[in-house]
């Protein structure tokens, strides 16, 4: 099951039901390439509401510059993640520097 995120609650419901009609559920949930910290912790928030999945992973995207495109750091990133109720965070996709 794949979706766009932040879902709204009606996307959610509706991917709530999908997965409650699954045989056998996942272990995680992965979201990727988070670039802004309201779209993270929507994201998490949203997936905890929806699916209370075992396992919760956030990683975001990072500029050379060290922080989230929308200016964040990466310890406020990780506070809120984990209060919004991420289990592993991280980073992917980020600028390099030249």
């Amino acid at each position: 099951i794949s979706a766009s995120l932040p879902p709204n609650s009606s996307e959610s419901d509706a991917l709530a039901k999908r997965w409650n009609e699954l045989e056998s559920r996942p272990d995680a949930i992965l979201v990727e390439t988070c670039t802004s910290l309201s779209a993270a912790v929507g994201a998490a928030l949203e997936i905890q509401r929806a699916f209370r999945p075992g396992l919760l992973a956030v990683t975001c995207h990072f500029t050379e510059q060290g922080v989230l495109p929308d200016g964040t750091s990466p310890e406020v990133t990780a506070i809120a993640l984990g209060k919004a109720g991420a289990h592993c965070i991280g980073a992917n996709c980020g600028d390099r520097p030249e």
